[in-house]
């Protein structure tokens, strides 16, 4: 391999790595569009609601069934904007804490607001992600030398420097 194709080779490696990170960024930007979406859903509910408590109070119709239906609305936009979070964090790599939903770095081991343990299984799946990624630079970066460098002119070198 000359040296020519060891400069396009790590140039290939910086644009997938580079059009991986894009892609996350857009994929982040998505979600959260999604979830505010979903908030100012959940917000028009609530005022939907109010006007039909203030409507009830003064006209003394009842608006029970009504109530109830914005209610079950709400609670199930709210379970989505929980999934919308699930997918948020595995994109940034990150850990909600079950206890008090703060979001911590996905290689804590307790959370950083109330210390409560976190769950490994994520935590784990990055870290054998990040431990191959690693060693697939390593490689290659141990490839580039090996190429662009003979043998004796690396003992040479070592010599010389002594």
């Amino acid at each position: 391999m000359s040296m020519m194709d060891d400069i396009l080779n790590t140039a290939k490696s910086v644009a997938n790595i580079t059009a991986k990170k894009a892609g996350e960024t857009v994929e982040l930007s998505r979600l959260k569009m999604e979830s505010i979406k979903m908030n100012a859903q959940i917000d028009k509910k609530y005022n939907e609601i109010g006007n039909l408590v203030y409507d009830a109070a003064k006209s003394g119709v009842s608006h029970e069934d009504s109530i109830a239906e914005c209610i079950s609305e709400i609670d199930t936009l709210v379970a989505k904007i929980g999934q919308i979070n699930a997918q948020i964090n595995e994109v940034r790599r990150t850990v909600t804490c079950p206890n008090c939903l703060y979001t911590n770095p996905d290689d804590a081991i307790y959370c950083a607001k109330c210390g409560i343990k976190l769950d490994m299984d994520s935590r784990e799946f990055y870290e054998q992600e990040e431990r191959r990624e690693a060693a697939e630079a390593v490689d290659e970066a141990e490839d580039v030398v090996d190429t662009n460098v003979p043998d004796s002119q690396v003992d040479t070198e070592s010599t010389e420097q002594e």
